[in-house]
């Protein structure tokens, strides 16, 4: 089971914002952590987007949101202050 954990910290230039579909990876990474084959990640792609396709968002729309940045950190350190 994945658990994960979010706790404030300061943006450094060393580690960039997360983007929206490095959270599609980490939900096909539920039970199995080792890393994602090339493969494995075009299959939590398109599982992702099958939902909001049949629901007539547009490809091009879900194409955007992956690269989308968003406001956290993966393997942040701790803000302390």
């Amino acid at each position: 089971m994945q658990i994960g954990v979010w706790y404030p910290t300061a943006k450094t230039s060393s580690r960039p914002f997360m983007q929206f579909e490095e959270y599609v990876y980490l939900l096909a990474q539920e039970l199995d952590f080792s890393p994602l084959t090339q493969n494995q990640r075009q299959q939590a792609i398109a599982s992702f987007m099958k939902e909001p396709l049949s629901r007539g968002v547009s490809e091009a729309q879900l194409q955007r949101l992956k690269k989308l940045k968003t406001g956290a950190i993966k393997n942040a350190r701790r803000n302390l202050q």
